[in-house]
C-alpha cells in the first residue's frame, strides 16, 4: 500500500483552489456564497445526494448551465458487448454500465414571460449549502428582472432514506417590490446520451451513442406526468412520475403535457409583492425523488420532481408527487 501510495503520489495532477470567500469553512454544512461558473463541474458532484438506491447530481434547477447531469438508480443498467482482438475460453463477453434515467430536478420560471437564467441574470444574493443536519440542498437567490423587479427564490431538495424511492424538491417564489406574473415548468427529461459506441478498445468503458431507455408509456393528467422507459439490451423497465399540490389564494392556470421522453406540468399565476407567492415541489414514487414536491422511482421506475407556483399577499405553499 505505502508503496502504490508513493506511485501515486508522483503522478503530476491539477489542484483546483477553491477560494476561502466563495467556500467558507463550516463544520456543519458546504456552501458557496455567490454563482461562479468556473466552479460549476466541482459544484455538480459536491452538492449531489443519495440514498444508497437513488442519486442526484447536483446540477441547478434551470437545467443549464450544466456540467454531466445526472439520476441514477442503483441496479439499473444497460448491457454492452466486450470486443477482444482474439477470442479465449472465459473472457467476459458483456458489461454493464450504470445509465443516467430520466431527470425530474428541472424546475424552469418565467416571470412576465422573461426566463430566470443562471448564466444571463442579474443576480444580486447568491447562496446554495449542503446541510449536513438535514440532508439536504438549499439554494437562496435574488434576481433583478431586466424590467427591475426583484425575486427571490429558495428552492431545496433532498433524497428519502426511509423510501428509497422517494426525492422531494420544494420552491418558494417572492416578488419584494412588485407584482410580477409567473409560470413554473415543472419538468421530466430523459436526455440522449452521446459516448463511445463502436470504440473497440477492451479498456475503455462501454459507451452509448444515442438514447440508450426506449420509450413505454406517456401520461399526463392534471398535475401528473408519467414516463416509462426499458433499456434497449438488458430488457430492465423503469418509470418515472410526477404530481404536484398547490395552495394559492388567487387565479392559478395549470395544464400538463408529455412527449415519448419529455413531460412537463406548467403553473401560471399573478403574484404579488411581499409577503409572496411560495410554490413547492412534487413527489416521485418508485425508485427516484426530487424537490419542490416529490418524486419516486424504482429500478424499474424512475420518478422526478415537480415546481409549483404560488400567489397571494401571505406565503403559499406548492407541493408535488409521484409515483409509479
Amino acid at each position: 500500500m505505502s508503496e502504490a501510495h508513493e506511485l501515486f503520489s508522483r503522478i503530476p495532477r491539477a489542484r483546483v483552489r477553491l477560494p476561502p470567500d466563495l467556500f467558507p469553512v463550516d463544520p456543519w454544512r458546504i456552501r458557496i456564497t455567490r454563482f461562479a461558473a468556473r466552479f460549476l463541474p466541482q459544484g455538480v458532484t459536491v452538492f449531489a445526494l443519495g440514498s444508497g438506491y437513488l442519486g442526484l447530481r447536483g446540477d441547478p434547477e434551470e437545467g443549464a448551465p450544466v456540467a454531466q447531469p445526472g439520476v441514477f438508480l442503483n441496479g439499473f443498467y444497460e448491457s454492452w458487448p466486450i470486443p477482444y482482438g482474439e477470442a479465449a475460453y472465459g473472457f467476459a463477453r458483456t458489461g454493464q454500465t450504470i445509465v443516467n434515467v430520466t431527470d425530474g430536478k428541472l424546475m424552469k420560471l418565467y416571470v412576465d414571460d422573461e426566463p430566470f437564467e443562471l448564466m444571463r441574470a442579474d443576480i444580486r444574493s447568491y447562496t446554495r449549502t449542503l446541510e449536513f443536519r438535514t440532508g439536504s440542498v438549499d439554494r437562496e437567490i435574488v434576481w433583478e428582472t431586466p424590467a427591475g423587479k426583484r425575486i427571490a427564490m429558495r428552492s431545496s431538495r433532498m433524497v428519502s432514506i426511509t423510501h428509497r424511492h422517494l426525492a422531494l424538491l420544494s420552491c418558494e417564489i417572492t416578488c419584494l417590490d412588485a407584482t410580477a406574473h409567473l409560470t413554473l415548468s415543472s419538468e421530466l427529461t430523459t436526455r440522449r446520451l452521446d459516448g463511445q459506441a463502436g470504440v473497440d478498445d477492451p479498456r475503455r468503458g462501454g459507451g452509448f451513442d444515442g438514447r440508450v431507455l426506449r420509450p413505454m408509456r406517456q401520461e399526463a393528467s392534471g398535475r401528473r406526468v408519467l414516463l416509462s422507459h426499458s433499456t434497449r439490451e438488458s430488457g430492465l423497465r423503469m418509470a418515472c412520475g410526477m404530481d404536484h399540490v398547490l395552495e394559492i389564494n388567487g387565479r392559478v392556470e395549470e395544464w400538463s403535457d408529455c412527449t415519448e421522453n419529455r413531460g412537463e406540468a406548467i403553473t401560471t399565476a399573478r403574484c404579488p409583492s411581499v409577503p409572496a407567492c411560495q410554490p413547492r415541489g412534487r413527489v416521485c414514487a418508485s425508485g427516484c425523488a426530487t424537490a419542490a414536491g416529490a418524486c419516486a422511482s424504482t429500478s424499474t421506475a424512475h420518478a422526478p420532481s415537480t415546481p409549483s407556483l404560488t400567489a397571494r399577499t401571505s406565503p403559499c405553499n406548492t407541493r408535488r408527487r409521484t409515483s409509479t
